[in-house]
């Protein structure tokens, strides 16, 4: 290649620049990448996980672990757990934290607190049932001693969290009971979130905010008018920290799992969790049109029946497709008619029953058969 019209000559050969000592062998500093890569040209797709980090809740709203602590008997302590969030939640944000900043905190971690107290002595958690990267020591340590129990500073890192606990302010009247009603809504949570889970994937969004709309209106019910008033007050922070943020620790398989629990549903309206155990089992989005269509049938058998025909049901054949709800029409004229409507291994039989009056009835010669006789 020429500039300007004028030919470059090539550089001429000569000896490779050698290396400087200090840069060979040099070791290559490895990243702290945490994205697990799997075999996607013909690896087995039941062994890739996941290869994208999964979203995590920011550190302030992280599960403050109290060493010591007994799951079942966290309601007795949940004054401990409040402060051990409140302390969670300032060590995470500025360093000199202004009152504005300690009033919005102590709400948080009310919430959090006595939502997560609920769920750990309702559901007994353990290590193995959270997310360990979303459980933070408090700098706590308790002691359980027959009805009671003794908190004192922990060892480590977090230990400073231990004072700004004990700081926190006492709870108001009002701030007990609201408390109260929270815990009793923490034991229904995990179980929700579960749902919202296996609907979309999801801890909450507001596509599956109605999962959770029942049993927050049932507790509010049980709280009264003053826990009411203060969580009207929180607005929509409220939601999000009590039905997103406070069982998100929580491990999501487990929650999946006991969210198509049918035993559990019975507990729960054992427990007076009537609106949620309602919603239990969780069903995937193409079983809910099973449920749809089994409503629609239940809706429709007094017009049915009305008519002079009668409704039977009976499970499907093993070799039926699984998922599958095949309700079956069937008359003596004219033939068999089957069709689908959902989802689930069951089926229906709707059955014409003769109408002694429309058999004494016979048309005359060449006319038709009256329409209702042909319809079911």
């Amino acid at each position: 290649m020429d500039i300007e019209g004028t030919p470059v000559a090539p550089a001429p050969a000569g000896p490779v620049p050698a290396i400087p000592a200090a840069h060979a062998g040099h070791r290559v500093t490895p990243l702290e990448i945490t994205i697990a890569v799997p075999n996607l040209r013909n690896g087995n797709a039941q062994d890739i996980a996941q290869a994208a980090p999964k979203a995590s809740i920011p550190v302030a709203y992280k599960w403050a672990h109290i060493q010591g602590l007994d799951s079942e008997r966290a309601v007795e302590v949940v004054d401990a757990i409040i402060r051990a969030q409140y302390a969670q939640i300032l060590s995470a944000g500025a360093a000199a934290p202004g009152e504005a900043e300690r009033r919005d905190a102590r709400t948080k971690a009310l919430i959090l607190g006595a939502v997560r107290a609920g769920a750990a002595a309702a559901y007994r958690l353990a290590p193995a049932d959270m997310n360990a990267t979303e459980v933070v020591g408090a700098g706590t340590t308790i002691t359980h001693n027959g009805a009671g129990a003794t908190i004192t500073a922990g060892a480590g890192t977090a230990a400073p969290k231990h004072a700004v606990a004990l700081a926190m302010d006492p709870l108001t009247a009002v701030e007990v009971k609201v408390a109260g009603t929270l815990v009793f809504l923490g034991m229904a949570v995990p179980a929700l979130q579960g749902i919202s889970l296996v609907l979309s994937g999801h801890h909450y969004l507001p596509t599956t905010k109605n999962t959770f709309t029942g049993m927050k209106r049932q507790a509010l019910q049980v709280g009264g008018t003053d826990v009411t008033a203060w969580v009207e007050a929180v607005g929509e922070m409220f939601d999000d920290m009590a039905f997103h943020k406070s069982c998100h620790p929580v491990s999501p398989p487990r929650k999946r799992s006991w969210a198509k629990d049918t035993e559990l549903a019975v507990r729960l309206t054992a427990s007076g969790h009537g609106a949620a155990a309602i919603r239990l089992p969780a069903l995937p989005s193409d079983a809910q049109g099973g449920k749809a269509a089994l409503a629609v049938i239940k809706k429709a058998s007094p017009v049915i029946l009305g008519m002079g025909h009668t409704i039977t049901w009976e499970m499907a054949p093993a070799e039926s497709p699984p998922w599958r709800w095949l309700p079956k029409v069937e008359r003596s004229s004219p033939p068999l008619r089957q069709f689908a409507l959902g989802s689930t291994q069951m089926r229906a039989r709707l059955r014409s029953v003769p109408v002694s009056s429309r058999r004494s009835q016979k048309p005359a010669p060449g006319s038709r058969r009256p329409h209702s006789e042909h319809t079911a």
